[in-house]
C-alpha cells in the first residue's frame, strides 16, 4: 500500500517482503504456525494462480476491438526467443568461459530452463494495463502483450512434458534402472529386518512434519527424511 501510494512497484515490494519474512519470520514462528502458514499460503498461491489464468482467458476477447499488429507480435516473439537464449545459455557458457567456472548444468538441462523461461507470465500483462492512457500505441502494446502471454503459455506449457521427457528423460531412466536393480535386494533386506519384531515405515515424513523451511532443506535433513523409520509393534 505504501509503494502504491508513492507510485512505486507493488510487485517488487511484495517480493522483497516475502524474501525478508522467509529469512527472519519463519524461524520465530511456533511449530503449529509453521505448519499452518506453509499450508495456507501454498493453498492461497494455487488459488491466485488459477484466478490469474482464468482472468486472462476470460478477458481475451474483451480486447477484440483494440488495434492489433502482427508484425509487432512476431518481432516481440523473436525478441523473447533470442533474449531468453542469451540470458540463459549465453550467460551460462559466457561466465564459464570468461571466468573459468565449472558448469554445473548440462546443455540439455540448460535448454530445459531456456524453454521453461519462454513462458510469459501475467505480470507482464498486468504492467502494460497500468500504462498511461495518453501513451501512443497503447492498445497495440496491450494486445501484443496479451497474445504473447497466451501463445507462449499454450505453446511452451503444452510442450514442457515432452521436453522434460526428451531433455531430462535419460537421467530419470538411469535412476529408475538403478533403483529397479536394487529392488529385490531391498525387499530381502526389509524381510530380514522385520524378523526382529519391528517393521519399517516406507513413506518418509514431509517437511511439514519435520518443521523444515519449505524453501530450504540441507543434505543431512534430506538423508534423514529418506531413511526409513523403525517402529516397534
Amino acid at each position: 500500500m505504501v509503494s502504491e501510494l508513492f507510485e512505486l512497484s507493488g510487485i517488487i515490494s511484495l517480493l522483497t517482503s516475502g524474501v525478508l519474512m522467509a529469512h527472519y519470520a519463519w524461524y520465530n514462528l511456533s511449530p503449529q504456525s509453521k505448519t499452518t502458514t506453509s499450508l495456507a499460503f501454498g493453498a492461497i498461491g494455487f488459488g491466485a494462480e488459477a484466478f490469474v489464468f482464468a482472468y486472462l482467458g476470460l478477458t481475451f476477447f474483451s480486447y477484440a476491438s483494440y488495434e492489433w499488429s502482427w508484425q509487432f507480435f512476431i518481432s516481440e516473439f523473436f525478441v523473447i526467443v533470442i533474449g531468453r537464449f542469451l540470458g540463459i545459455i549465453g550467460l551460462l557458457y559466457g561466465v564459464s568461459i570468461l571466468f573459468g567456472h565449472k558448469r554445473e548444468l548440462s546443455f540439455k538441462e540448460a535448454m530445459f530452463l531456456y524453454c521453461g523461461g519462454m513462458i510469459r507470465g501475467a505480470i507482464a500483462f498486468g504492467l502494460v494495463l497500468r500504462l498511461d492512457k495518453s501513451l501512443p500505441n497503447r492498445e497495440v502494446i496491450i494486445t501484443t502483450s496479451l497474445c504473447l502471454v497466451i501463445v507462449t503459455t499454450l505453446l511452451f506449457g503444452t510442450l514442457m512434458p515432452i521436453l522434460s521427457k526428451y531433455l531430462l528423460g535419460g537421467d530419470n531412466e538411469d535412476a529408475h534402472a538403478h533403483g529397479h536393480g536394487h529392488a529385490v535386494k531391498n525387499d530381502n533386506d526389509k524381510e530380514m529386518k522385520n524378523l526382529d519384531g519391528s517393521h519399517e515405515v516406507d513413506d518418509p515424513p514431509s517437511f511439514h512434519d519435520m518443521l523444515i523451511h519449505p524453501n530450504f532443506e540441507d543434505n543431512e535433513q534430506s538423508m534423514a527424511l529418506n531413511q526409513p523409520k523403525k517402529v516397534n509393534p
